[in-house]
């Protein structure tokens, strides 16, 4: 999409409000973020192989931890370094571990590989990039089937995600087995309804449509933001309704 945008194939319909979310996530990777490995020191660059998760809130002071845990219990690494700390928090003879972890942390970690967002290098993405758009121009008939994943940057959370709605349900029942006396917070409610704006995901997919490139859109999601990006009712099928529509039961009529 920012390839499309650059080259000026896409209209920004409106600037106000968009992605909002993405100010509001307090702990991503950024151009020198720290890998959270401990033993590992080096620094996370945006454009490499990186795995964001999140676990309970922990009192970090408490325990000797091989990663660097926030309060909020989030991390970043580089992907070979988390799959590194996974790998051992699965291993149940020590004699196999190349890092030791103590029963606490393989617990925590555990939990966060629940919410791991992994994130490709550039390299690796515009290789992807390039192996879906040459799939969607040998296509005959190309429908685009859509979830809660498309709107998170919108500040829309999701299910499964790090700030996820079931997420949250299990952090707060490990944090509690766990008994460390320390209050959960609770997330932020993330944008407004009415102050949601497309993505550049939501901008794309309706350029694709207006190419007759993407012949459909299914969507599981109820925001709205499909047809705000400019797809129309006859290109949409939004399976769960649509919070900003009513339609009357006698005639139909949609307000």
């Amino acid at each position: 999409c920012e390839v499309m945008a650059e080259r000026g194939s896409i209209k920004k319909r409106s600037s106000s409000g968009s992605n909002e979310g993405q100010k509001k996530r307090k702990y991503e990777a950024t151009d020198t973020t720290k890998c959270c490995l401990i033993s590992c020191c080096g620094n996370v660059n945006e454009n490499e192989d990186r795995v964001e998760v999140k676990t309970c809130n922990m009192n970090t002071t408490k325990k000797k931890y091989v990663v660097s845990w926030s309060v909020r219990g989030e991390a970043v690494f580089h992907r070979i370094c988390w799959d590194n700390v996974l790998r051992n928090a699965r291993v149940r003879n020590p004699k196999n571990a190349t890092i030791l972890i103590n029963s606490e942390e393989k617990l925590m970690i555990k939990e966060a590989a629940k919410t791991a967002e992994y994130h490709d290098s550039e390299i690796k993405l515009n290789e992807s990039a390039f192996k879906i758009a040459s799939l969607i121009r040998k296509a005959n008939y190309c429908v685009a089937f859509t979830g809660a994943g498309i709107s998170t940057s919108a500040g829309i959370g999701d299910y499964r995600g790090k700030g996820g709605k079931w997420t949250e349900q299990d952090r707060q029942a490990t944090a509690s087995m766990l008994d460390t006396g320390q209050e959960v917070d609770e997330e932020e409610d993330g944008v407004p309804y009415e102050q949601l704006r497309p993505t550049y995901t939501h901008e794309a997919l309706a350029k694709l449509i207006e190419m007759d490139m993407v012949k459909h859109i299914i969507s599981q999601n109820g925001d709205g933001l499909h047809g705000l990006s400019g797809v129309s009712e006859v290109k949409l099928s939004e399976l769960h309704g649509n919070v900003f529509l009513e339609m009357c039961e006698k005639c139909g009529h949609k307000y």
